[in-house]
């Protein structure tokens, strides 16, 4: 395949993954605020997405290190790397990333507000430079 049609084919994994998985999760957090969700179901709807979130990187880390693209290739495995780590530092006797005990506390709920607002801002700068690298690469 050639290098051009795999950066294209990344950018499209990654506008995928900000506007599904990042705005799912966004909005999880709001129904878990608004109570709209119980904190369980909420966390495991959480959790669930996390595991996703790691894929969908895996993905493009994967995808963008075949394109010989290093920049966004070393931007997908840091957000990898420090999703993988939140997987790996869980307490044990926790359901996973998200706890139900623990989300309703402010800090910990702001924190995780801050947190996913920050990634889908980081990530949408990086689809705009993918789209504009891509439309330079047509002329």
């Amino acid at each position: 395949m050639e290098t051009s049609t795999l950066f294209c084919f990344c950018a499209l994994v990654n506008l995928l993954s900000v506007f599904f998985v990042e705005a799912v999760a966004f909005l999880r957090l709001y129904d878990l605020e608004a109570d709209y969700l119980n904190a369980r179901d909420a966390c495991n709807s959480l959790n669930n997405i996390h595991n996703i979130r790691i894929a969908f990187l895996l993905l493009e880390t994967i995808l963008f290190a075949l394109s010989g693209q290093r920049l966004f290739c070393l931007f997908a495995l840091t957000g990898l790397a420090y999703c993988c780590w939140r997987s790996v530092k869980v307490k044990v006797g926790d359901s996973g990333v998200f706890e139900a005990t623990t989300i309703r506390q402010k800090a910990v709920y702001d924190l995780e507000w801050k947190r996913n607002l920050a990634v889908i801002i980081v990530r949408s700068v990086l689809i705009f430079e993918q789209l504009y690298l891509i439309t330079e690469s047509l002329d």
